[in-house]
């Protein structure tokens, strides 16, 4: 009866280690699915970003494991990866300028109405200028 549970446990270990995907399947299935979206919200990119963190987690602790084969195709879908991801916050970043840009005459406008020269002390500064020019003046005349 051992022998029979030991072998059928045996077996179930040998039938899902086989079902698993590899990681370096994993990890193409990712960059596949980041560079497929076209815009993506903050909470998609952090659930990528999590899975990638996961996925390079075990490629750095089974790095000896892998085939040399191996190796390339996971290094080349870390670079994929990057490059996707990379695209969206650019994007992200990008639009949120264009989004700016898109207030920026509203903004010159009620700038330029708020703005009230007549209140500043302008003549108290001409005024200043002049004093220190003055002075500035009287040193100079009087170490010649």
């Amino acid at each position: 009866m051992t022998k029979t549970l030991i072998l059928s446990n045996l077996l179930l270990f040998l039938c899902v280690a086989c079902s698993t995907p590899s990681l370096a399947e994993r990890m193409n299935a990712l960059a596949e699915s980041i560079t497929s979206e076209v815009a993506m919200d903050e909470e998609l990119y952090q659930e990528y970003a999590d899975e990638y963190q996961m996925l390079l987690g075990e490629f750095s602790a089974n790095l000896d494991s892998y085939t040399t084969e191996e190796k390339k195709q996971i290094i080349y879908d870390i670079g994929r990866i990057n490059g996707a991801m990379s695209t969206c916050s650019v994007g992200g970043f990008l639009r949120g300028i264009i989004e700016s840009m898109d207030s920026v005459p509203n903004l010159v406008s009620g700038f330029r109405d708020g703005f009230d020269v007549d209140s500043l002390p302008l003549d108290e500064l001409e005024r200043k200028v002049n004093q220190l020019q003055t002075e500035v003046n009287d040193f100079l005349n009087n170490n010649n």
